[in-house]
């Protein structure tokens, strides 16, 4: 079994930049601090925004403590749907977790995309069972679209600029703590 990998976490209220929550460098961030190239987070009324710790369970990190992912959830259908497409960026330590109802096999795209991504399949305890690596696929079409597909359950897909697992040291069979990110999240 691989190592696992703790996922600490505080929710902040993306829409009016919520109450902070320390970064890796000793810092603090509100969503509307967050590292989106695009501009501040523009919510739908379900979407949160989180800042993310990955605290390593083997080894600590020495260079300033564990990495910090600042993600948008997305549990809605809209928000699924629109996922990271149309980005021109995605900031180092900035990505998506789309939440489901449900465990299944699950099957992502690059429609719409501009930039490479490595996607994580989640199960319901929070193992990652497959990380994909894409390249974009804005203007492509139909079967030339990039696509990963992960046929074991699947409840939860974490989205991150390409190769940040790897950076990381993360890979298959690492587990995820997204006790309190998820904690309180209805997905429809």
């Amino acid at each position: 079994m691989r190592r696992a990998v703790l996922l600490s976490l505080a929710l902040v209220a993306a829409a009016c930049g919520g109450r902070p929550v320390p970064t890796s460098d000793g810092t603090t961030m509100t969503a509307a601090d967050a590292p989106w190239t695009d501009g501040p987070v523009q919510p739908d009324a379900r979407t949160i925004g989180a800042a993310l710790r990955l605290l390593p369970a083997a080894a600590p990190r020495s260079e300033g403590g564990p990495p910090t992912v600042v993600v948008e959830v997305a549990a809605t259908g809209a928000a699924r749907q629109r996922g990271l497409g149309g980005r021109e960026t995605l900031a180092d330590g900035a990505g998506m977790l789309f939440v489901y109802a449900d465990s299944q096999a699950r099957r992502f795209w690059m429609k719409d995309c501009l930039v490479a991504l490595d996607i994580a399949f989640l199960d319901e305890k929070g193992r990652v069972l497959k990380i994909a690596t894409l390249p974009p696929g804005a203007g492509l079409s139909g079967p030339d679209i990039p696509a990963a597909r992960c046929d074991a359950a699947v409840r939860y897909v974490l989205e991150v600029r390409a190769r940040w697992f790897a950076e990381q040291g993360l890979g298959e069979g690492d587990l995820v703590d997204l006790g309190e990110v998820v904690a309180g999240v209805r997905a429809e």
